[in-house]
């Protein structure tokens, strides 16, 4: 009880930590606990996912007769951490948990039976990619977790149902004015599943909070060559350039005094599928104070290739090279240069 009081009182890793020491618990409240809020820590929820969902007995409660629903939002959570894993990373992840199929099976029952809400709607299209990649191993025979190509199948079935209801457009558009960040990324989530153009939304976000780097993220991200046209003539109207293109430093970029150029950053990753644009937002970049804005400058250049450079670019990127102080950027803009120089 002692280590529980400790995980109920930390976050991060003190969480992780506590919550492994629990493992081999066979207190009910602890495992209820462990279902409902043991794995949720600030780091990765993918840490402690297998653990609590196994010490949990998270099959044998979500099989029960109307479960709550706070435990089908954990579920979910579990669910959906399970499945991402951790790459490499010390963790079990789902291809490790022998009630995988029962409980995804479970867990589709039962938001199947509940209201519609688009928490659920996002993890029943996590668990569709899961499934369809699961198609594939079947068909090499890896068969575990009491997985076969018929509940496969079923599933699929299953989640391509739910996931075309009618109402999702409707539900996703009643909540685009929220003011709950959370309830939002949920939204945008929604809308990516049911593939649904929320985009003029995100620019109206940004436009009341332009400093806002995330929001800069969500309006360029994967942006038609129209709209990156407003986005860059916006660009142009609010970020002071001549204040962030100050001079090659080792910043990395914390803080307020950094908000605009972590916009700028996100813009410039964005330009690496738009050769030749916004050049202007490429050069100031490329002489910010910030590593990673020079870093992401220089990606964007090589991946325009030589051939979509401009004449202003070359004689730039030789007197960047000359005032660079730090050593691997140094030699990034040495190997772009070399390659304009070999054509």
């Amino acid at each position: 009880d002692c280590i529980w009081d400790i995980g109920k009182s930390v976050n991060g890793w003190g969480r992780i930590h506590a919550v492994e020491r629990l493992s081999e618990t066979s207190n009910p409240d602890i495992k209820s606990w462990l279902l409902l809020e043991g794995y949720k820590n600030e780091i990765l929820y993918e840490y402690l996912a297998y653990i609590c969902a196994t010490a949990g007995n998270l099959h044998i409660e979500l099989g029960k007769e109307k479960p709550s629903k706070e435990l089908i939002l954990a579920a979910g959570d579990l669910i959906t951490s399970l499945i991402s894993g951790i790459s490499d990373g010390p963790a079990q992840d789902m291809s490790g948990y022998e009630y995988a199929a029962q409980v995804i099976s479970d867990y589709i029952k039962n938001v199947n039976s509940s209201e519609n809400e688009l928490i659920f709607l996002n993890v029943v299209s996590v668990i569709k990619g899961y499934l369809e990649s699961l198609i594939e191993e079947e068909a090499r025979g890896q068969q575990q977790n009491g997985w076969s190509a018929e509940i496969i199948n079923s599933l699929l079935d299953e989640t391509r149902s739910y996931i075309s209801r009618k109402i999702w457009a409707e539900m996703v558009k009643d909540k685009l004015n929220t003011k709950d960040e959370d309830i939002f990324q949920e939204v945008i989530l929604a809308a990516q599943v049911i593939d649904l153009d929320i985009w003029e939304t995100h620019f109206s976000r940004l436009k009341a909070k332009p400093n806002e780097d995330g929001l800069w993220f969500n309006v360029v991200h994967e942006i038609s060559p129209p709209r990156l046209e407003i986005i860059l003539q916006y660009a142009n109207e609010v970020m002071a350039l001549e204040k962030i293109s100050t001079g090659p430093e080792d910043e990395l970029g914390f803080g307020e005094k950094y908000e605009w150029h972590r916009c700028l950053d996100f813009l410039v990753q964005e330009l690496q599928s738009h050769p030749g644009k916004g050049i202007e937002f490429v050069l100031t970049a490329l002489n910010s104070p910030v590593v990673r804005n020079r870093n992401t400058a220089i990606s964007t250049l090589s991946k325009w290739g030589v051939e979509n450079w401009n004449s202003t670019i070359l004689p730039a990127l030789e007197a960047c090279f000359t005032i660079e102080p730090n050593h691997e950027v140094k030699e990034q803009i040495n190997e772009v240069i070399s390659r304009k120089n070999t054509k």
